[in-house]
C-alpha cells in the first residue's frame, strides 16, 4: 500500500478592513490666516462641500462622493495672502501646509480641491509628504503667522518626512461634475497605503505662473483621504502566514 501526501494551499479571505473617508483634525501653513475671509481650517472643515458639517450637514461617508458644491466663494478656502520668495525659500517653495490625520492610518489616497480663483491663488506645482506618528512629526515648532504678511518657511525630509514620488500637479479648479451637481476633486494623489499620521504639500507654483511674493495669494480648498486603520500586530501576524490551509488526503 502506498501512501501519499497532496499539499493544497488555499488562501484565506484573510482581515478585510473597508477603505473610509477622513479629513484632517487639524492642519498647519506658512500663513494660517489670510486678509481675504479663509482660514486654515477651511481645507478640512467641508465649508463649502456637499454635507456641509458648518452647516448641521455631514459630508458623504466615502471620499469619492464628496463634490464641492460651488456654492462657497474664497472665504471657505485657504488662500494665504503672502507667499515665500522662491528666491530665498528653501527648496524654492511659494508655500506649505501640514495636515494630521490625528492618528496613524494606512492611508491609500488623498483627494483635493483646488481654490476658485485660478488667476490669484490656485495652487499648481507640489511636493507630497508624509510621516508616521512614531517616526518623528513633521510638524513645525510653531503654526505659520495668523495674518498679516508674515511668513515663516519650513524644511521637509531632513529628519522626518517622505517624499511620495516627484513632483505632482493639481488641476486649475475646473474639473469634472459629480452626480448631485458639485465639483468633483481636481487631483487625486496615491500613497500606496502609507501609514502615515501627517501629510504634508511644499507648493512649488500657481496657476498663473506669477510667483512674485507680493502679488496674490496661494492654496487651496479642500482634501480629503481614503484610509484604513493600521491593523493590530497579531492580525498582521496572522496576514503573513497567509492563512494557508494544509489538507492531507490519504490514498489507498
Amino acid at each position: 500500500m502506498k501512501r501519499r501526501i497532496k499539499l493544497i494551499v488555499a488562501a484565506t479571505a484573510g482581515l478585510v478592513i473597508t477603505a473610509n473617508a477622513a479629513s484632517p483634525v487639524i492642519a498647519y501653513g506658512h500663513n494660517n490666516k489670510n486678509n481675504y475671509g479663509g482660514n486654515i481650517t477651511d481645507i478640512y472643515n467641508g465649508s463649502g462641500m456637499n454635507g456641509n458639517p458648518q452647516t448641521g450637514g455631514a459630508l458623504p461617508a466615502d471620499v469619492l462622493d464628496w463634490e464641492n458644491t460651488g456654492a462657497s466663494g474664497y472665504q471657505n478656502e485657504w488662500q494665504a495672502d503672502h507667499m515665500l520668495d522662491i528666491t530665498t525659500s528653501v527648496n524654492n517653495k511659494m508655500g506649505w501646509v501640514i495636515m494630521d490625520l490625528g492618528e496613524d492610518y494606512n492611508v491609500d489616497d488623498m483627494h483635493l480641491w483646488n481654490g476658485g480663483q485660478i488667476g490669484t491663488g490656485a495652487m499648481k506645482d507640489f511636493n507630497l509628504y508624509f510621516s508616521a506618528e512614531g517616526a518623528g512629526a513633521i510638524i513645525p515648532a510653531t503654526q505659520g503667522p495668523t495674518g498679516g504678511n508674515d511668513a515663516d518657511d519650513y524644511t521637509f525630509g531632513v529628519a522626518a518626512g517622505t517624499q511620495v514620488g516627484g513632483t505632482e500637479t493639481l488641476g486649475d479648479g475646473t474639473g469634472a461634475t459629480g452626480t448631485g451637481g458639485g465639483k468633483l476633486a481636481d487631483g487625486v494623489f496615491s500613497l500606496g497605503g502609507a501609514t502615515a499620521r501627517y501629510v504634508a504639500l511644499e507648493m512649488m507654483s500657481r496657476h498663473n505662473g506669477n510667483v512674485d511674493p507680493a502679488n496674490g495669494r496661494i492654496g487651496f480648498a479642500e482634501a480629503g483621504f481614503v484610509v484604513s486603520p493600521v491593523p493590530e500586530p497579531s492580525s498582521t501576524a496572522l496576514l503573513g502566514l497567509g492563512g494557508l490551509a494544509l489538507i492531507f488526503r490519504r490514498r489507498k
